[in-house]
């Protein structure tokens, strides 16, 4: 019984080789390309059912908040003491119950 299947030629693998191999160069990763762009790429695990902060009560929503808002304070990354964030500065009334904040 004859096959209709003919094996490729010396030209048919080469082109087969180039073909696969083609794929496998200088690939840059995402945060290669994020600190070569200034591009920040981030997971967000699911799609945000909304973003208006009023509603939302899902994860995915609050990391995408946490990324477009920033508080008053933040914290040092280093030693997690409270560092300015939108306020430029604050003060803490003696009774520690009134905090006034310097926009």
């Amino acid at each position: 019984m004859k096959s209709g299947y003919k094996l490729p030629g010396l030209p048919g693998i080469a082109l087969l080789a180039i073909t696969l191999l083609s794929g496998c160069g200088n690939q840059v990763s995402n945060v290669e390309h994020g600190n070569q762009h200034q591009i920040l790429h981030a997971g967000n695990s699911a799609e945000p059912e909304d973003l208006d902060p009023h509603i939302t009560t899902g994860t995915p929503e609050s990391h995408i908040q946490w990324a477009l808002f920033e508080g008053l304070t933040r914290k040092n990354p280093k030693t997690l003491a409270p560092i300015p964030g939108v306020a430029e500065s604050w003060t803490v009334s003696d009774d520690k119950k009134i905090y006034t904040f310097k926009l």
